[in-house]
């Protein structure tokens, strides 16, 4: 009998950190190269040690045009977070306490179908009916395209930490005089609460860097940020300092506001696969 030892700590560690320097440089580089002018971008010898400039971000911020990309952005992804809840979540319920095996499994297979599918097969559909309803260009229309996209995710991570809720606190609540809604709201919404800030910090994220129906969807009025960002590459040539320096603005509210929920992320990712 081969008994497998454990990789010692050491290699591990090493591993580990590849992998995590791997994923930061090309984080590190894009900052770098939003400190640089357009020829200290190219030249070799300016690589890590250069005379930093906030003159990209000042050129950016100049106009007020990227600060409204920004706010559509930021309006887009709550909108988009606040429809997926307040579908997938009750979806989710619905799932979870159905006692129909046979619906379960096709809620939950539907649900699936529609994330896994490529969202260029949405394209299409999405863009004739907005011309038809007259919605091109408008946020409603970014919202309601983001949420069918993630209502399955919402369903499918809700569902397996409304699975973790006791039953008997549903009986309990009903024997009290609480409707379905009541029930939902105020009992099963508030011991799901990490699963729920999970959920909405993921839908949130992918609303916020969605790049290809914002592209279709959109020309001017409701352009995101991952969209207005391409616009920096001409057909002349790219100008890199907006390109990092926009990257950078992007990149920052999401970083940050990770960082300081990491806590609750982290709770709610792993509470879904605990029992009890």
């Amino acid at each position: 009998m081969i008994v497998r030892r454990p990789l010692p700590v050491a290699v591990m560690t090493a591993v580990t950190v590849g992998f995590l320097a791997l994923a930061l440089v090309p984080l590190l580089w894009i900052v770098l190269l939003s400190l640089k002018t357009q020829l200290q971008s190219f030249d070799r010898t300016q690589v890590f040690i250069f005379l930093p400039t906030l003159d990209n971000y000042r050129r950016l911020l100049a106009d007020g045009t990227f600060l409204h990309y920004l706010l559509n952005s930021v309006v887009v992804a709550i909108g988009t977070v606040v429809v997926s809840l307040a579908v997938g979540a009750p979806a989710a319920y619905v799932v979870s306490r159905s006692r129909w095996r046979e619906f379960r499994s096709a809620a939950l297979a539907y649900s699936l179908f529609v994330r896994i599918v490529p969202p260029t097969v949405f394209i299409i559909p999405y863009f004739l009916g907005a011309r038809l309803l007259g919605v091109n260009d408008t946020w409603w229309v970014l919202i309601v395209a983001y949420a069918n996209l993630n209502i399955p995710l919402v369903m499918w991570s809700l569902w397996s930490f409304f699975n973790d809720v006791p039953r008997e606190l549903d009986e309990a609540a009903r024997i009290d005089g609480a409707g379905h809604w009541q029930i939902f709201l105020r009992v099963i919404l508030p011991v799901a609460a990490p699963g729920l800030t999970a959920t909405a910090i993921l839908t949130f994220i992918m609303a916020w860097n969605e790049f290809l129906l914002a592209l279709v969807l959109t020309s001017r009025e409701a352009r995101t940020l991952p969209v207005a960002i391409v616009g920096f590459l001409a057909y002349e040539g790219a100008d890199w300092g907006l390109v990092s320096s926009g990257a950078v603005l992007v990149m920052a509210p999401i970083v940050a506001f990770t960082v300081l929920i990491r806590r609750y992320l982290v709770q709610g990712l792993v509470g879904g696969a605990l029992k009890g």
